[in-house]
């Protein structure tokens, strides 16, 4: 006979919000989000998390393993969130028009999570804040940056349609 947990066993209540939960860990978990203390700290790049699961995440970006391929164009994704990102914004957009506009400039994104980035360009202006080790090029986000990255040694990839040769793969899954 399975184990029933009902929701009058919620012994264990935060004292900030009054959320209640079955263990005494998941109010630990919980109190992160009322603090401004980020415990989890990335050992490669010094970045920091409140959640376990954000930090697990983080950390397996750092890690070159590519075990979530994209059965349209094979190409390959560090885990099932990106690829699926992958087929909805590269496959599933090319018959669609762009529908989310900026309201600071008359650009249209095909995607609220590309409006997103962009209207977080805006705010921060001109800055760009991430630098190039290499040749000192600066860019505006981490994610430009670590492409750019891949142009100073990383393999060089052939358009399958175009001919043209890219350095990131991803890009080129963009000219398909």
């Amino acid at each position: 006979m399975a184990h029933k947990q009902s929701r009058g066993e919620r012994k264990f209540g935060c004292p900030q919000c009054n959320k209640m939960f079955l263990h005494r860990g998941g109010l630990k978990a919980h109190l992160v989000v009322h603090t401004t203390e980020r415990p989890l700290k990335c050992p490669d790049c010094e970045k920091t998390f409140k959640h376990q699961q954000s930090f697990t995440q983080h950390i397996l970006n750092h890690r070159d393993i590519r075990n979530f391929p994209c059965s349209i164009c094979l190409q390959t994704f560090k885990t099932s969130s990106y690829r699926n990102a992958h087929v909805l914004n590269v496959h599933s957009c090319k018959d669609k028009e762009p529908s989310f506009q900026c309201p600071q400039c008359p650009k249209l994104f095909l995607t609220m999570n590309r409006l997103k980035v962009h209207v977080r360009l805006h705010r921060q202006g001109d800055a760009r804040p991430f630098q190039c080790d290499t040749c000192h090029k600066r860019f505006k986000s981490s994610g430009n940056l670590k492409e750019h990255k891949e142009t100073h040694g990383g393999q060089v990839h052939a358009c399958g349609i175009c001919g043209k040769r890219l350095h990131v793969i991803h890009v080129y899954a963009l000219t398909r």
